[in-house]
């Protein structure tokens, strides 16, 4: 390919990545490949920003319905709260009612409901209720759940040990890395094998022992 026809392709391409930038086209097809990358940069730090505002409207949205005491927040963003490094793109919460005919009123844009979860779309994010007669631990994970400071929104949330209770019943391979990471945090790991057991296998306790090992 020619130098001309290399300074063409280059342009289109920054043209493409620079399109909501007000950039003079002269220049397009002279601009160095690490603006390019700042400009990538930067675009990912406002989507970050989008979504984290989008997550705490709908997390007031759901906080300023919902009775205190009948729900707590769980899934990957109560998992990220207490280790810091996990990323999610839809909220979770447990709930304590059985019948969640009064969510439906609440929340009228749903998308469906499951034998387990309720799925509804709340500010534009994707919300997961976990109904009780899925998860019969539901009502005890929610009266320990912590009062704590999520995306501006003060709520209850899950603690890591009913957390990796959650993930330990949904036996999926991509729960592991979480609930290693929540069995480093201090004293997890004794009552996180109490609630197991209660709840789980004696597998699920050997498993959870042998995670426990490694760490």
């Amino acid at each position: 390919m020619s130098l001309s026809g290399r300074s063409s392709l280059f342009g289109r391409k920054v043209r493409k990545a620079t399109r909501c930038f007000a950039v003079t086209p002269y220049y397009l097809n002279v601009l160095p490949w690490h603006f390019l990358a700042q400009i990538s940069e930067n675009m990912n730090k406002t989507k970050q920003i989008i979504v984290a505002t989008n997550f705490g409207n709908a997390i007031q949205e759901v906080a300023s319905k919902l009775p205190s005491g009948t729900y707590a927040l769980a899934g990957g963003l109560a998992v990220g709260h207490w280790i810091q490094d996990r990323k999610t793109d839809d909220l979770d919460f447990a709930l304590v009612a059985q019948d969640v005919s009064h969510i439906k009123k609440l929340f009228p844009h749903r998308i469906g409901e499951g034998d387990r979860i309720y799925h509804a779309k709340i500010k534009g994010v994707s919300v997961d209720s976990l109904k009780p007669a899925g998860y019969r631990w539901n009502r005890e994970a929610i009266q320990h759940a912590k009062k704590q400071l999520v995306e501006g929104v003060l709520l209850p949330v899950v603690t890591p040990e009913y957390l990796i209770l959650y993930k330990m019943h949904a036996e999926r391979d991509k729960d592991h890395e979480d609930i290693i990471k929540l069995l480093k945090l201090p004293d997890v790991y004794r009552v996180a094998r109490l609630v197991v057991g209660r709840y789980l296998s004696l597998q699920h306790v050997e498993d959870l022992d042998q995670w426990a090992s490694i760490i």
